[in-house]
């Protein structure tokens, strides 16, 4: 049996470009992967490269977890990421340097199954590099850890004077980036697009 090279070539290149390039060509989204299953009360991983000449002048990254559901439920996951080159990886793509950057965001166990954007946004050029996943919800291990789970929420409707019965991983006063409605359909069009 033959494989065309171009066949070969193609797959090659494909599985090592397997990153999100942000308009302005300033960062990399490398994880979360679009369209993968993450669990409520695991870590969702961030990874993320930047430019070699990036500095706070020109890119200041928050990453944002947004319902695909319902978008004015969003949590700020890294208010303000890490773009330094000193705790970075050092690594070429392309023939360009760039730093991975890797941080981790605590998915709370409360999370409300479905699907999800991971939005790198720059506060800057007002840009972003959106990642579409899916939140599952976390396996059941005993009828033990039910009980506790209901009275940790309890205690947390209690004290925040919220429901314990929301449906929501959002806390309120928890999120403080601002969508506006062009911010909100920026993020979200280009996934409507492709359903």
């Amino acid at each position: 049996m033959r494989i065309p090279v171009a066949l070969i070539i193609s797959a090659f290149i494909g599985a090592t470009q397997a990153f999100v390039q942000s308009p302005n060509y300033q960062f990399n989204v490398s994880l979360p992967v679009s369209d993968n299953p993450y669990v409520a009360g695991q870590t969702l991983p961030l990874v993320y490269d930047v430019a070699s000449n990036t500095t706070s002048d020109n890119l200041q990254l928050s990453v944002i977890v947004v319902s695909a559901n319902n978008a004015t439920n969003s949590v700020v996951a890294l208010a303000n990421a890490n773009i330094g080159q000193g705790s970075s990886y050092k690594k070429t793509i392309g023939g360009a340097d760039v730093y991975e950057h890797q941080e981790n965001y605590a998915i709370p166990l409360n999370t409300t199954p479905g699907n999800y954007l991971v939005v790198y946004f720059d506060n800057i050029s007002q840009t972003n590099a959106t990642v579409a996943i899916v939140i599952n919800a976390p396996p059941v291990s005993s009828s033990a850890a039910a009980p506790a789970a209901s009275s940790a929420a309890g205690a947390k409707g209690a004290s925040t004077g919220t429901s314990a019965t929301t449906n929501s991983i959002f806390s309120a006063g928890t999120a403080t980036f601002k969508w506006t409605p062009a911010l909100i359909i920026l993020c979200i069009a280009p996934h409507l697009l492709n359903f």
